[in-house]
């Protein structure tokens, strides 16, 4: 392999086989690291027209306000608005900025390949899933804008997620939250807000749970929530369509 001289098809010069596949490889894992998978057009194509008015509502009144730095310069601003909504388009920003994750992609640019690495080896193959404890009946792919390469995306995502973060035994609502990151946000990108919102959460500043009791005692204490003091009604549907008090729904 190492004798073997290839033409270069975009320089045309003869250049060792090894070296075209090294470069390959890079440019392979450069598509895993900063691909887009989620259906972010379909996604917005399945709006009702009240939906549609009220993003561009949410987008005037954000523009009114200065847009995104000069609204994350005022917390008092950047609580009312995004009480309100975030525009689509504007939603990249906001998650790097919301989860401190545009500072650890400038300040840690490697740490996802890194992780990567370390949980999946250095081809990055990805995994099932499903096979994984972690995970076992609490994917919900369907309800998400996510192709079947975004479904490896993810698989690829938690994985180094808990590579890295290996005390988060049991975290369901970092799965919806990464498909939902994935329409908006590319591989790296992602991991950086999920890991982001982890090391947040161990300082008390976001609220995750991290493993089944404590899962257990949010939904325990959003049913009551919900019955007592939001209403009663909401409490009965839950009831009869099936639906589980979570994380995911609370949101």
């Amino acid at each position: 392999m190492e004798s073997l001289m290839i033409k270069d098809a975009t320089t045309g010069k003869l250049v060792p086989a090894s070296t075209l596949l090294e470069q390959a490889e890079e440019g392979r894992r450069a598509a895993v690291l900063n691909g887009y998978f989620g259906l972010k057009r379909e996604f917005e194509a399945s709006w009702s027209e009240e939906t549609q008015k009220s993003n561009e509502n949410v987008k005037q009144q954000w523009e009114k306000a200065g847009g995104v730095d000069a609204v994350f310069a005022s917390p008092k601003k950047l609580k009312k608005l995004i009480r309100k909504g975030i525009p689509n388009n504007l939603r990249r920003q906001v998650y790097l900025r919301l989860t401190g994750a545009d500072v650890t992609l400038k300040e840690r640019p490697k740490a996802y390949e890194k992780a990567l690495i370390d949980a999946l080896g250095s081809e990055l193959r990805t995994v099932d899933l499903d096979k994984c404890p972690k995970f076992a009946g609490v994917l919900s792919f369907g309800d998400h804008y996510v192709r079947a390469d975004g479904q490896e995306a993810l698989s690829r995502l938690l994985c180094a997620v808990f590579q890295r973060f290996p005390e988060c035994e049991y975290a369901p609502i970092l799965l919806d939250m990464a498909q939902l990151f994935l329409l908006h946000l590319n591989e790296n990108e992602c991991y950086h807000c999920l890991a982001a919102v982890i090391v947040r959460a161990k300082e008390d500043r976001f609220f995750l749970t991290t493993n089944k009791t404590r899962n257990i005692l949010f939904m325990e204490t959003f049913k009551d929530l919900v019955r007592e003091k939001v209403s009663s009604k909401l409490s009965k549907h839950f009831l009869t369509t099936g639906r589980k008090y979570s994380l995911r729904n609370a949101f």
